[in-house]
C-alpha cells in the first residue's frame, strides 16, 4: 500500500485511513481529492505498517539532545492501518497512549533522530518520526522544524517531558541557542 498526503500540512491534516491506497484506480483518485482539497503539490510514499515512534531533538549549549523517544500506540486500531493523522490527534485520549521508550529501542531510536536532524540541517529543534516494521526495520517518515510546542498536546513536549526536561527548560534552550547564534544578548 501507499499513503497519499499533502506535501505541506502539520498536524496529520490529511492523513487518514482513506489516505492508504492499495490499488493504481484508489491513487489516482485520492490523488486528485487530495490535490483539489488541499490546492497544493502531494506526497505519495510507500506505507509502513508497524509501530510508531516520535521523538524531539533540541540544540543546547552542549550540542543536539535527542529526548526520550515516544511510542504512539492505538488503544482500539490494528497496527496494520494505523495512522497518526488530524482525526487521531484532535481525540489522542481516547484513541491513542504515548508509552516512553527504553532500552536498546530508545538508544537506536535516538541515533535515527539525530541523524535525521544532521541530514536535513535542522536548527534549534525538531520531532522526528519513525515507524518500525512488523520485522523491526526502522523508516523515517517526516521531521517537523516546527514542532507543536504546546506543552500538554504537543508529541515534542511529550518526549521532552518523559526526558524530565520541563517545559521552561525546553523553551530556554531554544531561545537561547538561537540568540547564541546571532548573538543576541
Amino acid at each position: 500500500p501507499y499513503i497519499v498526503k499533502p506535501s505541506a500540512e502539520g498536524s496529520g491534516m490529511g492523513i487518514s485511513q482513506s489516505a492508504i491506497v492499495h490499488t493504481f484506480d484508489e491513487l489516482q483518485a485520492r490523488a486528485k481529492q487530495t490535490l483539489k482539497e488541499y490546492q497544493q503539490p502531494i506526497i505519495v510514499q510507500k506505507f509502513i505498517s508497524g509501530r510508531e515512534f516520535t521523538i524531539g531533538v533540541v540544540e543546547s549549549s552542549d550540542g543536539l539532545i535527542a529526548m526520550k523517544p515516544i511510542e504512539i500506540s492505538p488503544q482500539q486500531a490494528n497496527l496494520e492501518n494505523f495512522t497518526y493523522g488530524y482525526h487521531t490527534k484532535e481525540q489522542a485520549d481516547k484513541l491513542v497512549e504515548f508509552i516512553p521508550v527504553n532500552g536498546e529501542l530508545e538508544t537506536q531510536l535516538k541515533a535515527l533522530a539525530i541523524d535525521a536532524f544532521n541530514a536535513i540541517e535542522c536548527r534549534d529543534a525538531a520531532r522526528i518520526d519513525i515507524r518500525l516494521s512488523p520485522t523491526g526495520t526502522p523508516y523515517f517518515l517526516e521531521i517537523n522544524p516546527l514542532p507543536h510546542l504546546h506543552p500538554k498536546i504537543g508529541d515534542f513536549c511529550r518526549s521532552a517531558q518523559a526526558s524530565e526536561i520541563s517545559y521552561t527548560d525546553l523553551l530556554s534552550m531554544i531561545v537561547h541557542n538561537a540568540a547564541n547564534r546571532f548573538a543576541i544578548t
